[in-house]
Order: structure tokens, then sequence, then C-alpha cells
């Protein structure tokens, strides 16, 4: 779980183009028992990242939320997480809220935000800090630059591929569905192919996801049916 709590912060903030692998690797080497360690992971993984030098849009703040008696509590331990009606974990830089995570006692909207707004602003407590150890420690910054996209080969995918896309995004049944976009795969390659395009198979799966992220995105932004057919707000039946 803290992993995850890491990675969905993280992962946005890497440019668009940067595929180089990137590891950090956590090690708890002294814990205070009612103190968990995941929030110092996540800001531990923001200034490391931050003093590096790779392209990395960060840094990071992170912090845990408890409510008791009517109140905020940043970063809670154990024994006070018994009564606090709520245990809110939010991650952000300066600018936006990326990532909430949290349990609570049917608390009202109004609380919960309250409870991200107080958070995030914490956080910036320590995003402060990591732009001070950047001054003092942080190595020089990569010389990177985003490949050029192939403008032509993205339209020829697009123009082979959107509408068929589409269609089969029209299909509610999801094992249907997943076989007419594999379909529609198989045919984009084999068109390429026959149009005598030179083309890398990973980068042509990268650019039909896109297409599909497209598609869905301005479906709900458009206030379509899901592909289920159920209405936006409508929960499915348990």
């Amino acid at each position: 779980l803290t992993s995850r709590l890491i990675d969905r912060p993280i992962r946005p903030l890497f440019p668009e183009g940067f595929f180089n692998e990137v590891q950090v690797i956590i090690h708890v080497v002294s814990l205070n028992p009612e103190v968990q360690a995941d929030i110092a992971a996540m800001i531990g993984t923001s200034a490391a990242l931050s003093i590096s030098g790779i392209p990395f849009n960060g840094p990071i703040g992170a912090a845990r939320v408890g409510y008791v008696n009517g109140q905020y509590i940043l970063n809670p331990g154990k024994a006070e997480l018994i009564n606090s009606q709520m245990d809110l974990i939010v991650a952000g830089t300066e600018a936006a809220v990326l990532m909430v995570e949290s349990e609570a006692q049917q608390l009202s909207e109004e609380i919960m935000l309250g409870a991200v707004v107080f958070g995030h602003d914490a956080g910036k407590v320590a995003i402060n800090a990591i732009h001070e150890l950047v001054r003092d420690a942080g190595k020089p910054v990569w010389d990177w630059q985003a490949p050029a996209k192939n403008e032509p080969f993205i339209a020829q995918v697009n123009a082979l591929a959107e509408e068929p896309l589409r269609a089969a995004y029209q299909i509610r049944s999801k094992q249907a569905r997943t076989q007419a976009t594999r379909a529609v795969t198989g045919n984009v390659m084999a068109a390429l192919k026959a149009a005598g395009t030179e083309f890398d198979k990973v980068e042509v799966e990268g650019l039909l996801f896109e297409i599909e992220a497209r598609i869905v995105r301005g479906q709900i932004l458009a206030g379509e049916p899901r592909i289920d057919g159920r209405a936006p707000r409508t929960v499915r039946p348990i």
C-alpha cells in the first residue's frame, strides 16, 4: 500500500516522453511504533527525486489528517487514530492536490474537503524544505528534451484507428469490446505493414491507448452514458 501511495502522486510528474527506468528504494532504518512510516517515505521519495537532477516536475508534500472532537489533527499517531473519525492521506505539489486516500465515519463533504485543504497546506512545509535541500545539495539538472513526435505517423495511426475504436467503445459487453479493440490493433498494424510504413509495435500500442483514453474521456465530459449504459451518477446494482 505504501508503494501505491508513493506512485500515484509521483508518476504524473515525470514529463511525457521520459522513459528512463527510475527506481527509489526506501529503507526504514529506525521506527517509532506509534508513527507510521508512509508519510515520511512519500516525502523522502520526493526529496530524493528532486535533488537527483532528473526530469521531475516536483517536489510533492504529503500529510495524514485525523479528525477528533471537531478538530483536524496533523499526522496523528496510531493511538490518536483509534478515536479519529477520519484517516486521510493527501499528497500534492504547491499548486495542486494529486492524490487523496481516506476512510471516514460518514462525515460531511464540507469536513472531508476541509481535511484535504488542511493536509495540502501542511504538505507545503515539506515542499519548502525540499526546495532548500535542492539549493544546498541538488545535482546538476539533466539537459533532457522530449523526443520530437512523428506527427505524420501519429496522423496515419489516428486515421486508421479512431473510428473503429469509437465503434468498439459502443459495445457494452466487456469481453466483446476487448476482442474488438484487439482486432483494431491487429488491423492497424497490418495496414501499416501493407503501406510499407516502418513502425515500433510498442509505439503503436501507446498511440492506440491514447486514442482510447481520448474517446472515453470525451464521452464522460460530454455527459454520455457509461460504456455499460449507466448514467454518470447511477450506481451498479449490488
